[in-house]
């Protein structure tokens, strides 16, 4: 063999052999240990109508990575313009806010400490990192199983000077204006109400109360507070001459009420036990927040005129716990705060598809599936996962799973 032939067959072969090195490289196995995934928004665009940001994908192995059998998904809270991405991608959305990258040329490889750039466009603005796609996993197709990515980032918000100059000057523009209004004595804004802070009227220990039977549960948690937020007791009197009344009288409405604070003392009549209690609220808004305090032996409420009932029936809070619970305490605490300000319905939201947390024996399904996140969902014995989290069923031992319930 003649040098010429050598130095060919030489040639072939190591071309040969880096072909096979680099095809073994490219097996998609454990691909989630071998790339990093980054999103980001350009400088400025992030508060544009409808901008643009990018998933990155860098090789972050010492081998070439291709880019097939294997798909992206992620949770995306925004809607993305399927059309915008690139020819070399494919992207669905598969459900509620899940989304799946598929790589259509199955000759596409990664090279290593090399990136690639997935653009699109997303529907409606992206106010914050936080708006940024989350809980990216891959997906073996052909495999049916599935991995977190580990190494992913999302890119903090960034902003032009100007952008910055106009959020500032927004921000101090609606400060001034806070400086510049007058204190709501009453929350909420009372139908009639005069309140003359340069004369006060002192409650000093021990306090006396007056009231009708109808009112004792009233009365009793009016004490309980004076007890736990102050420094003042507080005891039930038949006397007439008692520092605070509160007079049952006719022609009230359900909730309304009428509050008096003057120089002889402070009376609250009401027609019903509800308007009591709210006219009790608003002397507790009256109380200046100095008077909270256990060391407090002298309480000082401004004189006052009020009259009030509620504009409307219905003033509910809504508390969503199907997805981010709260104690027992917790919610209590919640509920005496509505009750300060006056709001009269509770609409306790403890379950929904992303949370069941109620068993109904005539529909086992809501727990045996709704109960369960899983990245294999399409087998109709799991949910989707949302919200960044996905979880293997019990078929499958796949870390970090939780049941919902």
């Amino acid at each position: 063999m003649n040098n010429q032939s050598y130095r060919k067959h030489f040639l072939l072969s190591a071309t040969m052999g880096l072909l096979a090195a680099n095809l073994f490289a490219q097996s998609p196995t454990n691909i989630e240990n071998k790339i990093e995934v980054t999103w980001e928004v350009p400088t400025g665009k992030n508060l544009k109508k409808n901008p643009s940001s990018k998933l990155i994908i860098k090789n972050t192995n010492s081998q070439a990575l291709a880019l097939q059998d294997w798909s992206l998904w992620f949770n995306f809270i925004r809607g993305i313009n399927a059309q915008s991405v690139d020819s070399r991608f494919k992207l669905s959305h598969r459900n509620g806010d899940l989304f799946q990258i598929e790589f259509a040329k199955n000759n596409l490889i990664l090279q290593p400490k090399d990136t690639i750039e997935i653009s699109f466009t997303t529907v409606g603005g992206l106010i914050n990192y936080t708006d940024g796609p989350i809980g990216l996993y891959v997906s073996y197709d052909d495999k049916g199983t599935y991995a977190d990515i580990k190494n992913y980032q999302a890119q903090r918000n960034t902003f032009t000077e100007d952008e910055r100059k106009t959020y500032l000057a927004q921000k101090f523009t609606s400060n001034e204006l806070l400086s510049k209004g007058t204190q709501q004595d009453i929350l909420p804004l009372p139908a009639q109400a005069i309140v003359d802070r340069a004369k006060s009227f002192k409650l000093v220990n021990t306090v006396s109360i007056n009231s009708d039977a109808d009112f004792n549960k009233e009365v009793a948690l009016f004490i309980q507070f004076l007890k736990e937020q102050t420094g003042i007791q507080a005891q039930n009197s038949q006397s007439k001459e008692s520092q605070l009344k509160i007079v049952k009288s006719a022609g009230f409405a359900n909730e309304g009420y009428a509050l008096t604070i003057d120089n002889k003392g402070i009376e609250i009549k009401a027609s019903t036990a509800t308007g009591a209690f709210y006219g009790l609220q608003s002397l507790k808004s009256l109380l200046p927040a100095t008077d909270w305090s256990s060391t407090n032996k002298t309480l000082n409420f401004p004189f006052a005129q009020v009259k009030d009932q509620p504009r409307f029936p219905y003033r509910g809070l809504m508390l969503d716990v199907a997805r981010n619970f709260h104690s027992k305490e917790e919610v209590l605490r919640i509920l005496d705060a509505m009750a300060q300000y006056k709001l009269n319905k509770f609409h306790f939201h403890f379950i929904d598809d992303e949370g069941w947390r109620l068993e109904i024996p005539g529909l086992p399904e809501l727990t045996e599936i709704g109960s369960v996140r899983s990245a294999n969902f399409k087998d109709g014995k799991a949910i989707q996962p949302a919200y960044g989290f996905w979880c293997g069923s019990k078929r499958q031992a796949i870390p970090n799973c939780t049941r919902l319930h």
